[in-house]
């Protein structure tokens, strides 16, 4: 399954980098990130592994698998217990306005989540929106 969503900003590209491509900022306006960890000890780019703990509790690993500044970078997830495999990216594009930021989520689901999958169509698509909105305005603060 895959959702998309797609926000544009009255900001350069590169301040959007800046901020977009910094992990410990996702917890500005990613509303499932509570904390970020990087287990390295620093975030570096492709190959780096970047741990997330939702407000729930629940931590989550991400390794980066693509990262080129200024404009995209995509991270996959390592182990879930509901996805069978997951990747996000970020895909930014100078426009007339500012910054086009296209949000992509790719994922399978394990055959025991299966069921999940009707909920999860509406909540994802819902929650990336509001994601999308939430972070147009982090960055609009910055």
């Amino acid at each position: 399954m895959q959702l998309t969503s797609e926000i544009t900003v009255n900001l350069d590209i590169e301040q959007v980098w800046d901020f977009l491509s910094d992990p410990l900022n996702s917890p500005k306006w990613d509303k499932s990130v509570a904390s970020v960890v990087l287990p390295e000890g620093s975030f570096s780019g492709t190959g780096c592994i970047v741990d997330t703990i939702a407000p729930s509790g629940m931590r989550q690993s991400f390794r980066v698998t693509e990262f080129q500044p200024p404009r995209f970078f995509k991270f996959i997830l390592l182990q879930s217990s509901t996805f069978k495999e997951a990747d996000m990216s970020f895909l930014l594009e100078k426009v007339s306005e500012g910054t086009k930021i296209t949000h992509v989520i790719n994922f399978k689901l394990h055959l025991r989540s299966f069921m999940l999958y009707p909920v999860l169509l509406l909540t994802s698509k819902k929650a990336l929106g509001a994601d999308m909105t939430y972070l147009k305005n982090a960055l609009e603060l910055e």
